[in-house]
């Protein structure tokens, strides 16, 4: 199995809309399994009324659908971050 770690940090103040993390160079027909690897996730709740399921449970997910249609993050604070772990 390969690893891959993605780092999603935000420095500025809230949107008021989730943004969409959109991972390149993965391989279109491989399976990805997706996964929060920061313990940080109830920090979140303050900020944002959905959490995204795949936060709380992970997602297994083609790399075409990761790399076109994309993870939908929550609303973060500002000065945050979470730590992702894609694994093929």
């Amino acid at each position: 199995k390969s690893s891959l770690w993605f780092v999603v940090a935000t420095d500025s103040l809230p949107g008021t809309a989730a943004g969409k993390l959109h991972p390149l160079g993965l391989d279109p027909e491989c399976r990805y399994q997706v996964r929060l690897a920061s313990n940080n996730l109830e920090y979140f709740s303050h900020f944002s009324k959905h959490t995204p399921q795949w936060l709380r449970s992970g997602v297994t997910l083609t790399g075409e659908v990761l790399m076109t249609i994309g993870l939908t993050l929550p609303i973060m604070p500002a000065q945050s971050a979470l730590l992702l772990d894609i694994q093929a």
